[in-house]
């Protein structure tokens, strides 16, 4: 199950908690209202553009499919990609959040210039930049 973590500052963390046996079969579509309804909690709308980077995993499968569901737009992006092709990416495109589940572009957010909230679906990481370790 997905659990959402706000943080002082610009910065998000989404949590998970493991389950086990026949309450496993749901939890990916747990998951995804989940997260459908933390989009719409921090004021996702119809039409908006919400931008993903990540490793591949259930939690940036929940989370792209819950982008859908709220009727937002998703706007994925490489983690290989270098930070100045990020932002020219989050500009031209209008996103109004960022969702980043790779740790190579949460320890990069402060080369990133888009000024936009950011939501960390990286499993125990927080960047230098916020206190992290």
């Amino acid at each position: 199950m997905l659990a959402w973590e706000v943080r002082p500052g610009r910065l998000t963390t989404l949590t998970s908690f493991r389950e086990s046996g026949a309450a496993q079969r749901w939890r990916v579509q747990r998951e995804i209202l989940a997260a459908a309804g933390a989009l719409t909690a921090l004021g996702v709308l119809p039409g908006e553009r919400v931008a993903i980077v990540g490793l591949n995993s259930t939690r940036y499968l929940a989370l792209d499919a819950a982008i859908g569901l709220v009727g937002a737009v998703s706007v994925p992006l490489y983690y290989t990609s270098p930070p100045a092709e990020i932002d020219h990416i989050l500009s031209a495109s209008g996103a109004r959040l960022l969702l980043v589940g790779a740790p190579k572009i949460l320890e990069q957010l402060g080369e990133i210039q888009a000024d936009l909230p950011v939501v960390s679906f990286c499993r125990g990481l927080y960047p230098q930049a916020w206190g992290g370790k």
